[in-house]
């Protein structure tokens, strides 16, 4: 028989929620970051709101002017 690994409960919960902070006129990435947490997600998120000057755009946050937008995977 093969080998059996034990796969903890703790991860198989384990998710990633990445928020991505690019440049679209450039085509560069400004910042990108990884949490395992939403709520640190969403306070990563607020803080990119207030630094960059994002408004809700349609399906992402961007700033028009200056071509930044932010991703999100959830």
């Amino acid at each position: 028989m093969g080998s059996c690994k034990m796969i903890k409960l703790k991860d198989l919960l384990k998710e990633d929620y990445a928020v991505n902070v690019q440049d679209t006129r450039k085509n560069k990435k400004i910042q990108s970051a990884k949490f395992t947490l939403k709520a640190d997600a969403n306070l990563y998120i607020k803080d990119m709101m207030k630094k960059h000057k994002l408004k809700r755009q349609k399906g992402f946050w961007g700033n028009p002017k200056t071509g930044v937008e932010m991703l999100t995977n959830f």
